[in-house]
């Protein structure tokens, strides 16, 4: 049965000559990947944008629960983050929320609140003061894991650098305890110890995680 899915793009890799698969998170199915056609060889600017991480798209495809990679046609772009001439800050912390997705996902199928989470997320990109959004994002993301961030066996974890632990515990109060997203007021070093030790909170519940984004962020602001 052709269905028209609605999905934020995770990543995409070049497949044969002219096409692309790309792994998606969907507003109906959880996450998918679907193989597209005629992409491969485009090196337009236009066509680019389509398959950047945290790209919304639209697309038609003949859905069937047990198969493995679909194709995709009638493909449109709903919105894009990171925008025609790429915001290398945008797409970091975009890049840091796909990989994160990917790698720590364990369930396949719909849930209609990390789709929200996602979604808001992304049209918060697009305003100003969105160089936190990822430490936002993180929080409320493992809380729809199941795992709380808000007792004090998390905020008196060894991992916080103690020259600076007033101030990320104080941060990572707000954070956990926040319902909406607000800049924080911390500086780079504060930034990045506070994303490591989320992380590291998030791995001794999970298993490790290897995140290639994480350096990219590190280089430009975390």
């Amino acid at each position: 049965m052709v269905q028209l899915v609605k999905a934020v793009v995770l990543d995409s890799f070049k497949f044969k000559e002219t096409s692309l698969i790309c792994n998606l998170y969907s507003q109906d199915f959880g996450l998918m990947s679907v193989i597209v056609s005629g992409m491969g060889k485009s090196k337009s600017i236009g066509g680019q944008i389509y398959f950047q991480p945290l790209s919304v798209i639209e697309f038609s495809v003949n859905y069937k629960e047990k198969k493995g990679i679909l194709r995709a046609t009638n493909i449109c772009l709903v919105y894009s983050p990171i925008g025609i001439i790429p915001d290398v800050k945008k797409y970091a912390i975009s890049f840091f929320i796909a990989e994160l997705i990917l790698k720590t996902c364990r369930e396949k199928e719909q849930d209609p609140e990390l789709y929200a989470l996602l979604e808001s997320t992304i049209l918060l990109l697009g305003k100003e003061d969105f160089y936190d959004l990822h430490l936002y994002f993180l929080v409320k993301y493992i809380h729809l894991l199941g795992f709380s961030m808000r007792d004090n066996e998390f905020l008196s974890h060894d991992a916080i650098d103690h020259s600076h632990s007033k101030k990320v515990k104080d941060t990572l109060i707000q954070l956990s305890l926040a319902d909406s997203y607000l800049p924080m007021l911390v500086n780079k070093a504060e930034r990045l110890i506070i994303i490591k030790y989320i992380l590291h909170f998030l791995e001794s519940n999970i298993g490790q995680i290897k995140l290639k984004s994480l350096s990219v962020l590190e280089d430009i602001f975390v």
